[in-house]
C-alpha cells in the first residue's frame, strides 16, 4: 500500500514545485516590469522630457509645467521626480541670486568704469495722450509733450540693455541648465548608462549647494556695490560734480542707507514676476512644441521613446527565449 502511494506523493510534490516556480517567475517578471517603468519615468523627469508614457498633448504640457516651472515645481512636481523640494528651493534661490549679480555687475560696468559709454543704440517712440505733467524717468525712458498735447514716450535701447538681453540671459540660462543636471544626474539613476556610479548623484547635490552659495555671495556683493554707487551718484548730482568713488567705497557696508539705496530690488522682484508667470510659460511652450529647429519638441521625443522601447522589446524577447532553454520545468 505504501509502495503504491509513494509515486503519487512524488508526482504531487513535483506538480506543486512546478506551480511555485511558475508563480515566482510570474511575480518576478511583473515586479521587474514595474520597477523598470518606475526607473524609466524617473529618468525622463530628470531629463526634463517633454513627453511621458501614456500622456496626451495636454497632459504632457501640464506635466512639463508642473515638473519644470521654478515656482510651481516646488509644490506641484510629480512624486517620482528625482529633484526634491529642498533642492528646488536651493536652485531657485541660486537662480535669483545669479540674476541679481549679473544685472548689477553689468550696471556697474557701464557706469563705474571710466571710458565705457552706455551709448543709445536706437529709440522706440510711442504716442499717447498726456496731461502735461510728464515726470522724468531714468536714462532708458523719457516723455515729451508736443504742441497738440500728445505725449511721446521714448524707450531707449542702450548697449547695457543689449548686453543684459543677450550675454546676461545666455549665461543665466546655461548656468541654470548646468545646475539642474548636476542635481538630477539622470545618467546615474538606476537603469541608466552610468547607474553603477550612483554615488555621483550625492556629489552632484553637494556641488549644487556650493554653486548656489557662491551665487548668493556674488549677489550680496553686487547689491552692496550698486547701493553705494547710487548713493555716491546722488550726492555728486546734488553737489553738481562728477561721481568720484573708488572700489573701496563701493564695497563698504552702510546699513543706514539700506532703505534708500536698495530700492531697485523692488523693481527686480517685479521683473521676476513677469519672467516666471509670463515669459517662462511662453518660452517653455515654444520648446515643448518644437517651434525652433534645434529644440526637437514633443513629436521628436515620442519618436525617440518608441524607437528605444522597440529596441528594448527585441532584447527582452531574445533573453526570454534563452532563459526558457536553459532550465526546463520538471514533470
Amino acid at each position: 500500500m505504501d509502495q503504491e502511494e509513494q509515486p503519487v506523493q512524488v508526482e504531487v510534490r513535483l506538480s506543486d514545485y512546478n506551480k511555485s516556480r511558475l508563480r515566482s517567475r510570474f511575480h518576478s517578471k511583473k515586479d521587474e516590469e514595474a520597477i523598470r517603468k518606475t526607473n524609466n519615468l524617473r529618468r525622463l523627469l530628470a531629463r526634463r522630457s517633454v513627453h511621458l508614457p501614456n500622456h496626451g498633448w495636454c497632459g504632457d504640457w501640464v506635466q512639463y509645467m508642473r515638473n519644470n516651472h521654478p515656482l510651481l515645481g516646488i509644490c506641484c512636481k510629480y512624486r517620482l521626480n528625482p529633484i526634491g523640494v529642498m533642492q528646488r528651493i536651493t536652485m531657485l534661490v541660486g537662480s535669483i541670486a545669479l540674476g541679481v549679480a549679473i544685472t548689477n555687475f553689468v550696471y556697474l560696468y557701464f557706469r563705474f568704469y571710466r571710458g565705457v559709454e552706455n551709448e543709445i543704440l536706437f529709440e522706440i517712440k510711442i504716442r499717447g495722450s498726456s496731461d502735461g505733467n510728464g515726470d522724468g524717468d531714468d536714462a532708458n525712458t523719457a516723455a515729451n509733450d508736443n504742441d497738440n498735447g500728445e505725449g511721446i514716450s521714448i524707450f531707449e535701447v542702450s548697449s547695457e540693455t543689449v548686453v543684459l538681453w543677450t550675454l546676461g540671459s545666455l549665461v543665466h540660462s546655461l548656468v541654470d541648465f548646468t545646475v539642474w543636471h548636476l542635481a538630477a544626474c539622470a545618467c546615474c539613476l538606476p537603469g541608466a548608462c552610468c547607474s553603477c556610479c550612483g554615488c555621483l548623484r550625492t556629489l552632484g547635490r553637494y556641488l549644487t549647494i556650493c554653486l548656489c552659495a557662491v551665487f548668493v555671495a556674488l549677489a550680496t556683493s553686487a547689491i552692496i556695490m550698486r547701493g553705494n554707487f547710487d548713493e555716491a551718484r546722488a550726492d555728486a548730482s546734488a553737489q553738481g560734480s562728477a561721481v568720484n568713488a573708488t572700489v573701496d567705497d563701493l564695497t563698504e557696508i552702510k546699513l543706514e542707507t539700506f532703505n534708500s539705496a536698495y530700492t531697485f530690488l523692488v523693481g527686480y522682484c517685479g521683473e521676476l514676476v513677469v519672467v516666471y508667470f509670463i515669459t517662462f510659460p511662453i518660452v517653455a511652450t515654444i520648446f515643448f512644441m518644437g517651434l525652433l529647429p534645434c529644440t526637437g519638441g514633443r513629436s521628436s521625443e515620442i519618436k525617440r521613446q518608441r524607437d528605444e522601447e522597440a529596441k528594448r522589446c527585441q532584447n527582452c524577447d531574445h533573453d526570454y527565449n534563452d532563459d526558457d532553454d536553459d532550465e526546463p520545468l520538471y514533470g
